[in-house]
């Protein structure tokens, strides 16, 4: 039987086809990640569903190519990063999720920052990264999440396989 996976009402992104980059956010931890090739696809596909619905690893799998035993695991991953979700969260999950990372975060102020780090507004290097793949005279490229997207590493994940 096959896992459930759900994209949760607190994602958001942008795909470009062309050039097999996608840009994902996480709202709610105001992290955002790049991916490319592959995995870009994926995401993609992840994106097209709308929000708290059902993701399935066989259509992802059908649409992309890519086979089911490289999605499913991919899938897990993105659980972790809180971009999909094993099932639809409540008001409750949802509260949580906010409080647990209110925390996460909490601890992680105590830790030694650089001047470049406190900065409240940046471009991340994954908005970054996906800004130069796509960049195109005239097409605009940002996504409006109204949201503050932190400075984290860049996420390159072509893992999957054909």
């Amino acid at each position: 039987m096959e896992n459930s996976f759900y994209r949760p009402a607190w994602t958001c992104g942008r795909y470009n086809a062309e050039k097999h980059v996608a840009l994902m956010y996480n709202l709610i931890a105001g992290y955002s990640y790049f991916f490319d090739s592959y995995s870009a696809d994926v995401v993609g596909q992840v994106l097209n569903v709308k929000r708290n619905a059902n993701v399935s690893i066989k259509e992802v799998a059908r649409a992309t190519g890519i086979a089911e035993e490289s999605v499913e695991p991919f899938f897990q991953y993105f659980v972790e990063l809180g971009l999909l979700v094993s099932k639809i969260p409540t008001k409750d999950d949802i509260l949580r999720y906010r409080t647990q990372l209110a925390d996460f975060k909490r601890k992680q102020q105590s830790v030694e920052k650089t001047t470049q780090e406190k900065l409240p507004m940046e471009t991340s290097n994954a908005e970054q990264a996906y800004y130069e793949a796509v960049e195109t005279d005239g097409v605009v490229t940002s996504v409006n999440c109204n949201w503050m997207t932190t400075n984290v590493s860049l996420m390159n994940l072509t893992m999957l396989e054909l």
